[in-house]
């Protein structure tokens, strides 16, 4: 490793007034930190990023020239203030653990835009630089056009305290958020995520609603093309909405993380 990253390290963290407020800030362990301020040890790719998303430079400016550290760190403060962005911590989390979610899932939920039957769309989580993303895809008939909307959200995924949380926003329909939060599959529902959604509903009025959802697991590594027999809504007792899935969206009991009831 360059023998500037350390020293630029240590004049950053000069910057912020200790190397251990940037540890509790950045969420690295002091100890192992200090083996960077001292250049006993190198980063991880995932740390390295961390550590200059923190402090507003590139990756490849912690092994510049001091000189040409300091000009980037300048620059950037001197556009952006000392105010940090709030969910630098938030994603993606255990990035080690997120990587068990990585895949393309069928999503199903309840929503006033379906109101007798249960929203079906596909998303995928992928991994991209040390962050998760995610994108997902519905589509549903829009009965005053006789003609279907697709919809796409992307956003990050995160995982903290052994929960999944899917955080996405549609640019599209004047935009909205959506926030997913899943517990980690029980052993004996390996191909289901359970948990909650909370979103702003087409209609009526746009209204913000949460649902009970369930995540099925696909056997493919992208998302397949949008057709009705996939993504719509489809009716509570369709065979394509199975018991695990219908029981676990109609219970009205609080969520919980042990599903073997269903």
């Amino acid at each position: 490793m360059s023998t500037h990253f350390s020293q630029n390290l240590r004049y950053l963290c000069a910057e912020r007034g200790s190397a251990a407020q940037v540890c509790r800030d950045i969420g690295i362990n002091q100890q192992q930190f200090s083996k960077y301020l001292t250049g006993r040890a190198k980063p991880s790719s995932h740390n390295l990023r961390r550590i200059s998303r923190y402090f507003g430079v590139r990756d490849e400016d912690m092994f510049e020239a001091p000189e040409q550290l300091i000009h980037a760190y300048q620059k950037n403060s001197a556009k952006t203030g000392s105010r940090t962005d709030p969910f630098y911590d938030a994603f993606p989390g255990s990035l080690r653990d997120l990587r068990r979610f990585l895949g393309v899932y069928q999503t199903f939920n309840l929503s006033p835009a379906a109101p007798d039957g249960v929203v079906v769309a596909l998303t995928m989580l992928e991994e991209h630089e040390g962050q998760v993303y995610s994108k997902t895809v519905d589509s549903m008939l829009m009965r005053s056009e006789d003609a279907r909307q697709s919809t796409v959200y992307e956003g990050k995924a995160a995982y903290h305290g052994e929960r999944l949380f899917v955080m996405e926003f549609e640019s599209q329909n004047s935009g909205s958020f959506m926030m997913t939060t899943l517990f980690p599959p029980h052993r004996y529902r390996r191909k289901y995520l359970f948990g909650m959604v909370s979103f702003l509903a087409s209609s009526p009025h746009r209204m913000p609603y949460s649902s009970r959802t369930v995540w099925e697991r696909l056997d493919t590594a992208t998302l397949p093309n949008i057709t009705p027999d996939k993504c719509g809504e489809f009716p509570l007792h369709s065979s394509r909405i199975g018991p695990t899935i219908r029981d676990f969206l109609l219970d009205d009991s609080p969520v919980m993380p042990d599903f073997t009831s269903f």
